[in-house]
């Protein structure tokens, strides 16, 4: 899918352990996207989201990464952490409620 706005390569950074955001500088869009999955799109500063397809509205799936934080690999104390994933209801499925791993070391 092609990341660009007026005519320019959009520059994405990590926002989440999923989610990456670019600001397209000439019109001020924001864009999202899940790593090589979906590009979303908005014009009010986030509070509407569309897909850059379909231009249906974005819905949001909680995703839980549990936190691999022990004294040996594949341990951890129980902490999860927490995100909130963009989908297009009608190009994608809804992401698994099953995140990543997190490895702090």
């Amino acid at each position: 899918m092609e990341r660009s706005c007026c005519g320019k390569e959009l520059s994405f950074v990590k926002l989440g352990y999923s989610v990456y955001q670019a600001k397209c500088d000439n019109c001020g869009c924001y864009y999202q996207h899940k790593g090589g999955e979906g590009l979303y799109k908005t014009v009010d500063n986030g509070e509407n989201w569309i897909c850059a397809k379909c231009h249906c509205e974005i819905e949001g799936a909680e995703v839980k990464h549990p936190v691999h934080d022990g004294p040996f690999d594949m341990s951890g104390s129980g902490r999860v952490v927490n995100e909130m994933v963009p989908y297009c209801p009608k190009c994608e499925k809804e992401p698994s409620s099953s995140g990543s791993f997190i490895n702090p070391r």
